[in-house]
């Protein structure tokens, strides 16, 4: 028997998780989903996708969970509390960037009056009214005249 023969067949799903259904190790493929706002992942079966014409299907071997987005999730209320009353912000830069982020992120420059919210990458749409998704390098900010002590700052003292 070839070492290829002998070798099982790799995982499906998030994290590499799945669950053999016979003495044939067929794979089941899986994935996380979160149910409702704070609740912890589940992780469920899902049916293999036959794809239409024009259209291909990818294998996903292994699939990182982003640990950050769970976390935010769950806590959402009390991290976007905790992060106004440590407010004011000058700059507001989202680094992570995904869904979940910006909503927390959104809601805590909204509840300063609104204004930009720099982030790394474009994406969701759905902020609260006043404020601006800014897409961009959020180091602009600093050469702002409102903003000239955060400039001596970063560049002093960060």
């Amino acid at each position: 028997m070839s070492n290829l023969a002998a070798k099982k067949p790799p995982s499906i799903g998030v994290m590499g998780a799945s669950s053999p259904t016979s003495s044939t190790q067929r794979l089941i493929p899986t994935t996380s989903i979160l149910p409702s706002p704070k609740t912890p992942l589940e992780v469920h079966p899902v049916p293999i996708y036959t794809p239409g014409p024009k259209e291909i299907l990818i294998k996903n071997e292994f699939i990182a969970l982003n640990a950050i987005e769970a976390k935010i999730a769950i806590r959402n209320e009390s991290l976007v509390k905790e992060l106004v009353e440590k407010g004011p912000y000058d700059v507001v830069v989202d680094f992570v960037s995904v869904e979940s982020t910006f909503a927390v992120m959104g809601r805590v420059v909204e509840a300063q009056g609104g204004r930009r919210l720099f982030t790394m990458q474009p994406g969701w749409e759905g902020l609260p009214a006043g404020v601006e998704r800014v897409f961009g390098p959020y180091t602009e900010s600093l050469y702002e005249e409102r903003n000239r002590g955060l400039q001596k700052w970063a560049v002093e003292a960060y």
